[in-house]
């Protein structure tokens, strides 16, 4: 049954491309089950189709090409939550998938009092099923300190300002 409907994914996307002559792209599922990366080049001469050329990627490069950009931590997880892909082993994303689908943001305080923001994206294969979710996690512990320095460091300069105002008054 997984082997018609990843043939029939295939065929959808090889036909798009040679009915439009344009190339076609889009994230389908092995013949494991497993997101893959597809694209196919249509081969034209004078406006008629002389072949097609297929390339399949599998997701995890992409995800190391992910972290490199911003730093954050990626995997890809199944509907059951086993990681299919990641750029990071520790037991971060087995818990993820029990949320509620769609995109998510959401930022949760750990044991060791770090601050990680966690966002679960729905992967969509070219027929618009989902086939696995995309999770990142990016620890922001440092961030959030500096932002609440930066609000008590504000607090007490409008403390002071408001004394030193108080006090020209009255004097």
């Amino acid at each position: 049954a997984n082997d018609n409907r990843v043939r029939r994914a295939q065929a959808g996307l090889i036909r798009t491309a040679r009915e439009r002559l344009e190339p076609q792209s889009g994230v389908l599922a092995d013949l494991s089950g497993r997101p893959v990366v597809v694209y196919v080049q249509p081969i034209t001469t004078r406006n008629a189709l002389r072949g097609l050329v297929v390339l399949e990627a599998a997701i995890a490069p992409v995800l190391n090409t992910l972290k490199a950009l911003d730093g954050a931590d990626y995997a890809v997880v199944d509907g059951t939550g086993q990681r299919l892909a990641t750029t990071d082993d520790s037991p971060w994303s087995r818990d993820l998938i029990s949320r509620p689908p769609g995109d998510i943001f959401d930022r949760q305080r750990h044991l060791d009092d770090r601050v990680k923001t966690l966002i679960v994206m729905p992967l969509e294969g070219h027929d618009g099923d989902a086939l696995a979710h995309l999770v990142s996690q990016r620890d922001e512990t440092e961030l959030i300190s500096a932002l609440e320095r930066t609000q008590r460091l504000t607090l007490i300069i409008e403390l002071v300002m408001l004394g030193l105002g108080l006090g020209l008054l009255f004097w």
